[in-house]
C-alpha cells in the first residue's frame, strides 16, 4: 500500500466512510485472464486399415491464469472410436450416448501448464468434418472454458439423388407444358 491510499485510509475513517470505499480505491484489482488455448486438430487416411487418425494439439497460451485439465471433441455416434491417446497420465473414453471423445486430467500435476501443450489423438472409419471442441481449465477462481471447431468424424453430406419414380412425375410434367404451348401456338401467317 502506497502512503497516498494510507492517507486516504485514515481520512476516510475520520470521516466515517465504510472500509468498502477505502478497498474501491486503494486496493488493486486482481485481474486474471482465463482458460486461453489454442486447439488445432486434423485427420490423415490410413488405407490400409481404412481408418482415419484424428489427432489434435491444444496449446494452453502464455497469457492463460488457468491449467488446461480437460478436452472434448464431438464426434457422430456412429463414429466407433478406437485408439485414444492423450498426454501421459490424462484418462481418455469415448461416450457413446453424448457423442463426445473425452479426455481428463487423473491429478492436477499432469494439467497442462501456461505455455505448454498437448497432444490427443484417436481413430474413426468416418471421415472429417466440422465438429465442436471444449476445453476445461481450472484455476483456484474456479472453472473456465473455451470452446470453438475443429475436425472430427462424421457422416458424409449425402448427395440426393432423385428417385425414378420423381423423374418419371417430372417427364411426364413436362411433357404436358410442351403440349399445351404446341396447343395454343399461332399459325404461322400465309403471304
Amino acid at each position: 500500500m502506497t502512503w497516498n491510499c494510507a492517507v486516504k485510509a485514515v481520512v476516510y475513517l475520520f470521516r466515517g466512510w465504510s472500509l468498502a470505499l477505502f478497498l474501491t480505491f486503494c486496493v488493486p484489482a486482481v485481474t486474471r485472464a482465463g482458460l486461453i488455448t489454442n486447439v488445432s486438430g486434423g485427420a490423415v487416411q490410413d488405407p490400409s486399415r481404412g481408418l482415419y487418425v484424428y489427432s489434435y494439439t491444444v496449446t494452453n497460451l502464455p497469457g492463460s491464469t488457468d491449467t488446461l485439465g480437460g478436452l472434448t471433441v464431438n464426434v457422430d455416434p456412429s463414429a466407433d472410436i478406437s485408439a485414444i491417446f492423450g498426454p501421459p497420465g490424462w484418462q481418455s473414453s469415448f461416450d457413446m450416448a453424448d457423442a463426445l471423445v473425452l479426455w481428463v486430467s487423473a491429478d492436477p500435476s499432469t494439467d497442462i501448464l501456461p505455455s505448454s501443450f498437448g497432444i490427443f489423438s484417436f481413430r474413426s472409419p468416418l471421415p472429417p468434418v466440422p465438429q465442436d471442441y471444449l476445453a476445461i481449465g481450472f484455476s483456484d477462481f474456479g472453472i473456465d472454458f473455451n470452446t470453438g471447431t475443429t475436425v472430427g468424424p462424421g457422416a458424409s453430406p449425402s448427395t440426393v439423388v432423385p428417385e425414378p419414380g420423381s423423374l418419371l412425375v417430372f417427364g411426364v410434367g413436362l411433357l404436358g407444358v410442351l403440349s399445351y404451348r404446341w396447343k395454343r401456338r399461332k399459325p404461322a401467317a400465309v403471304l
